[in-house]
């Protein structure tokens, strides 16, 4: 009988650990962000910061193919200020 009774005691401390322990686990996850890392942003907000950065990205290349268009004009007017320069005076 005594048996039984320690089983008992052993097995619903045992129980009762477990629970204790889950609850806590359970506590902690719950003030965690939903994001993958601490510094991610949780999952609703990693959509929006995904097209962000693909936005930025289609910006960057705007950006990048317009500089060189405006360089591709520089040089094609300082040849033509060159060439007018150089040129023999007209009569």
């Amino acid at each position: 009988m005594q048996d039984v009774v320690i089983a008992l005691i052993v097995c619903g401390s045992i129980v009762c650990c477990v629970l204790f322990v889950r609850q806590g686990v359970m506590a902690l996850a719950s003030r965690r962000p939903q994001g993958k890392l601490p510094n991610e942003p949780p999952g609703d907000l990693q959509g929006a910061v995904t097209a962000l950065h693909e936005e930025v990205d289609g910006v960057r290349r705007e950006v990048a193919d317009l500089a060189e268009r405006v360089d591709v004009a520089e040089r094609m007017l300082a040849k033509q200020r060159d060439a007018e320069r150089i040129a023999p005076p007209k009569r």
